[in-house]
């Protein structure tokens, strides 16, 4: 399961004055990491695959995919399947019953939903 493409990644240009040209902000949607520069007015080509190159990297560097199971569960005839989703460092866990459908449909909705399960336990974690 890939855990970081480019479908979770929306690029907002800021215009921040004549003095200043060009911000770039790419957010990783689903986690809500971001990484921004002031690009001026340079061409945002470049600095956009950089600026997703880097928070690729820390995003890897902060939830590694060995920290996350996807767990496949066959319920039966009549039933079909269930998904589980785990980050298992902090055994936060999201699931949902999927029948018969394919399972793929349900991945951008799950991340999302265990990336704000996870901001919640580490807000509860500062308490």
């Amino acid at each position: 399961m890939e855990f970081f493409s480019d479908e979770d990644i929306r690029v907002e240009r800021i215009w921040c004055g004549e003095g200043t040209g060009t911000k770039l902000v790419v957010q990783h949607v689903l986690s809500g990491m971001s990484a921004e520069r002031v690009i001026g007015f340079d061409d945002e080509s470049r600095h956009r695959r950089e600026l997703v190159v880097e928070l690729s990297h820390r995003f890897s560097a902060q939830y590694p995919a060995r920290d996350f199971v996807m767990e496949h569960m066959w319920s039966g005839p009549g039933k079909g399947s269930s998904l589980c989703l785990r980050h298992t460092p902090s055994g936060v866990a999201v699931g949902r019953v999927v029948g018969y459908e394919p399972v793929g449909r349900y991945r951008r909705e799950m991340m999302a939903e265990l990336f704000e399960r996870l901001r919640e336990h580490e807000s509860a974690k500062r308490k």
